[in-house]
């Protein structure tokens, strides 16, 4: 099966990104953003395009959905049975799941919310120098792990039902469904988040943690559920027109009307609601319009680049992508335990410099390189061994145990360094 090049490029790239972003405003800036009322006007403006990626976790999301439609619809295609295809694919979202809940009782950085810092265990112990036990409360927050591992299961349980005898071929059905889905989903947020939050809160208060925390991931934390799922709702639309080979003005055409039709929208709900407050610990909905027309249109141009290129370019393009390719083949890993190599740097650099951050930027920057170094010498090493023992090689395996079917995911020859060849039918 054809690999989706552009997914593999951008997922790297992206996972890069949290190394370093994380790097800077979790360890450098330690989430305090009052650093920004002292910089001049200009740097600001230099750095808004760094700042506004660092807003696109839920990206993760969206490629994640792209990925499960495309799988999908190969499947059936070649006549497999939707029940099992969709079981193994919620499987895989389920255990997603569970590396969520995995990282934010050991190794997540710390988190701001309700005017309080929760820590994980292992993070949080080498941060403050002394055992740390996680308070049930962090998890009244959300995250990109636990959106993609929700919206997947969403996501495979509206196929099952929309691509019921061979469905999946009605193309517009599809694409129109989870539009109007969205819009739902994004026109409701605003007006339930006030009564919502006041459930959550109060069962909260009262100890009743279990319900305050699946309400919260349905509706509240940074990433909710509702609004935040249609971000991978779109994610299946660009999933299905290349699983279905659609033409590349079709799919510039989607790319256009879905980003002018998100930007009114955005400019509807700032109307509506006023100006969107980024300080608030959850997104209002204008931010998640205007950041999804901006993924939209990202994802539209990587598609043409990346997947309707002549075979020469796509193969020279696959060369000139590995780096980052290279980090996507274990971006679950490196999102994971990232942290961990970040706070170790900084415990190090606590020890060398006295006051390191962050106004020593010489300090600053040799943390950022030292971070970034040493998970490219991880990812190096480790790829010589197709990253075995990986969240990954795990999931991997667990999904075999259940299927009985093995996976490629991890062959790094051919994954990441013949993706072009194969792509090719064998000559047997």
């Amino acid at each position: 099966m054809k690999r989706i090049l552009y997914l593999d490029t951008l997922r790297g790239f992206l996972i890069f990104y949290v190394v370093f972003i994380h790097a800077v405003l979790l360890i450098i800036f330690q989430a305090d953003y009052d650093y920004i009322d002292i910089l001049p006007l200009w740097l600001i403006a230099l750095l808004f395009p760094l700042l506004l990626i660092a807003m696109w976790g839920p990206m993760f999301s969206m490629m994640s959905a792209t990925t499960n439609t495309y799988l999908v619809y190969h499947q059936i295609e070649k006549g497999k049975d939707l029940k099992n295809i969709i079981l193994t694919r919620i499987s895989s979202y389920l255990l997603i799941i569970i590396v969520h809940i995995i990282n934010m009782v050991f190794f997540i950085h710390f988190i701001p919310l309700d005017g309080k810092i929760y820590r994980s265990l292992i993070c949080g112990t080498l941060e403050t120098g002394q055992l740390t036990i996680p308070n049930m409360l962090m998890f009244l927050n959300s995250g990109t792990l636990l959106l993609i591992g929700l919206s997947g299961v969403l996501i495979n349980l509206l196929l099952l039902f929309l691509w019921k005898n061979n469905n999946h071929r009605n193309i517009r059905k599809t694409i129109l469904f989870f539009v109007i889905l969205s819009i739902i989903f994004l026109l409701i947020r605003p007006f339930i988040y006030p009564t919502i939050n006041s459930i959550i809160l109060n069962l909260a208060e009262q100890n009743h943690l279990v319900s305050a925390i699946l309400l919260s991931w349905m509706f509240r934390g940074q990433f909710g559920l509702i609004p935040m799922v249609a971000i991978p709702f779109f994610g299946v639309i660009f999933g299905l027109l290349q699983a279905a080979k659609v033409k590349k003005q079709s799919i510039i055409k989607t790319g256009i009307f879905s980003v002018i039709g998100l930007i009114i929208a955005s400019m509807f709900f700032i109307i509506l609601f006023g100006i969107p407050d980024l300080t608030l610990p959850y997104w209002p909905v204008a931010m998640v319009t205007i950041n999804l027309a901006l993924m939209i249109f990202a994802t539209t141009l990587l598609i043409v680049r990346y997947e309707h290129s002549p075979p020469i370019k796509r193969t020279i393009l696959a060369k000139r992508s590995i780096f980052f390719r290279r980090f996507s083949m274990i971006t679950l890993t490196i999102f994971v335990f990232e942290s961990i190599i970040a706070v170790i740097w900084a415990k190090i650099f606590t020890l060398i410099f006295i006051d390191p951050f962050p106004y020593n930027v010489v300090a600053d920057v040799l943390f950022l390189c030292c971070v970034i170094t040493t998970w490219y010498g991880i990812v190096r090493i480790w790829e010589k061994y197709n990253f075995k023992y990986s969240i990954e090689w795990f999931m991997i395996r667990i999904i075999a145990w259940i299927t009985g079917k093995t996976s490629q995911k991890l062959d790094v020859q051919k994954v990441l360094y013949n993706p072009i060849e194969s792509e090719k039918p064998s000559s047997k």
